[in-house]
């Protein structure tokens, strides 16, 4: 990664992180001081003696294991010599994540994001069109905030490069793989609103670019990704 992008996902892991601890706070205290002025009684009935009594049982509800998906929204920052030629237009998409066990889910997430390089006298767009597949580790497994780390691998289709200013366009698709960090929020059940950040490096590609400046070197450069998303149980 280049410097910028480097100090950029450490700017963004640091302030996911915070946003994610000041919630889990102000949770925990709302949480605290729900359970201590509404606990449900727990009744007790002892035949044998002829005692009916009451106990009173505090607890705290923990995460549904469900579904969620939404819709997601954000902006991409490539690496390297195309960190200063490349601009992000938009980055939207769908996520889908399904719990497992406690603490760990699977998620799926498919994006279109549409970029534009700019040179001194040209500029044109290109698209990439792919989906993700990874595992989430829920920090925060029984709170309404819950930041996660995740880590998989992507497909990724490339469209609109070009070899050289003013040549025909062309396509190619690479794998790679994908790490995340973030956290989700409920407002309210089943809605949920979170951000998320993500690095993608690159594996296999399918075409080896001709030179530096080839676009198709764009293909093999790692990017950074920062999202907004909201999402509903299923």
């Amino acid at each position: 990664m280049s410097k910028q992008a480097y100090l950029m996902w450490v700017l963004t892991i640091g302030l996911l992180l915070s946003i994610s601890s000041v919630f889990a706070r102000v949770d925990a205290v709302a949480m605290e001081i729900q359970n201590s002025e509404t606990r449900p009684r727990q009744r007790r009935t002892f035949p044998d003696i002829g005692i009916d009594s009451s106990v009173e049982a505090s607890f705290t509800q923990g995460s549904e294991r469900t579904a969620h998906l939404g819709p997601i929204i954000g902006l991409t920052h490539y690496d390297g010599i195309w960190a200063s030629r490349v601009s992000s237009n938009y980055a939207v998409g769908a996520l889908y994540t399904q719990y497992v066990t406690h603490g760990i889910s699977l998620e799926v997430e498919g994006l279109l994001a549409d970029n534009t390089v700019r040179y001194p006298t040209y500029a044109h767009s290109f698209q990439q069109l792919g989906i993700s597949m990874g595992i989430r580790m829920n920090l925060l497994d029984h709170s309404r905030v819950s930041p996660y780390v995740a880590a998989g691998f992507n497909w990724i289709y490339y469209s609109g490069l070009v070899h050289a200013p003013f040549t025909p366009s062309f396509g190619d698709w690479v794998l790679g793989g994908q790490v995340s960090t973030g956290f989700d929020f409920e407002i309210a059940s089943p809605l949920r609103i979170g951000a998320r950040a993500s690095y993608t490096a690159p594996g296999f590609q399918a075409s080896a670019p001709q030179n530096s400046f080839d676009e198709a070197s764009i293909i093999g450069t790692g990017y950074a990704r920062v999202m907004a998303l909201v999402t509903m149980a299923l």
